[in-house]
């Protein structure tokens, strides 16, 4: 199973068939697998946000701007 999965993250590091590809998950390099309901539901990306930053400096140099990602 890790060979398998090495497989899989080194094709989306290095395929441009997903080079403009953000936010989706992988079964395997030719398989999309949805996230949960409960990781895409607009209050709880606020809350891990609002948590992330708690643990973030208060002067960080970025920002962090939750990426809302439809389930197309």
């Amino acid at each position: 199973m890790p060979e398998e999965m090495a497989e899989t993250y080194t094709y989306l590091a290095m395929s441009n068939e997903v080079s403009q590809t953000t936010g989706k998950y992988y079964d395997n390099p030719t398989s999309m697998a949805s996230s949960s309901g409960y990781s895409r539901d607009p209050e709880n990306i606020a809350a891990v946000m609002a948590l992330t930053r708690g643990y973030l400096p208060e002067h960080a140099p970025f920002e962090l701007e939750p990426e809302v990602v439809s389930e197309a």
